[in-house]
């Protein structure tokens, strides 16, 4: 069995995710870690393959559903990264959203944990009026630093044990 981990990260939180799957994967299968930009990897030779994104207005990243034209026909672990908490309604929509992209395959998984949020971002919702939808505010501050403490520990361990459990059927 053959597994191949491709990803799309703007922070390195959807690496992070990436790296820990490999670690996980390695012990029950014959695995490939890469970027999205880096692939150069013959797909149709894999079982099974992790697709990592960072949720970008709501879906996957714009490299990251480069990979839909490629994928397709195999069994599919999804796993991303948000500023947003993934339980909340945008989370569920971002994953609802993910899903469709992919469908042209067996989702046999899928994670999604809060992740930093680009600094670059930040400065940018900061310099918006206060009066704008996005701007800046108490609330969204403590959103963007709650982000940052993520992927923390319980992140990486919740996303073994899917792992586990998606590899212990095979």
């Amino acid at each position: 069995m053959k597994t191949l981990i491709v990803y799309s990260s703007r922070t390195g939180n959807t690496k992070k995710l990436a790296q820990r799957i490999y670690e996980d994967v390695e012990k029950h299968s014959a695995v490939t870690l890469s970027a999205v930009e880096d692939l150069n990897e013959e797909i149709k030779d894999y079982d099974y393959v992790a697709i990592g994104y960072w949720n970008d207005k709501g879906t996957a990243d714009k490299l990251a559903q480069t990979l839909t034209e490629k994928i397709v026909d195999k069994k599919v672990i999804l796993f991303g990264t948000q500023g947003a908490d993934p339980k909340s309604d945008h989370g569920k929509k971002c994953i609802e959203n993910v899903n469709k992209i992919f469908r042209s395959n067996q989702v046999v998984g899928h994670f999604l944990c809060q992740g930093k949020i680009d600094p670059e971002l930040t400065k940018q919702f900061q310099s918006l009026p206060k009066d704008h939808p996005h701007a800046m505010d108490e609330a969204r501050l403590k959103r963007h630093l709650e982000a940052a403490k993520h992927p923390d520990a319980d992140d990486l361990n919740n996303l073994s044990k899917m792992i586990q459990d998606i590899y212990k059927e095979v």
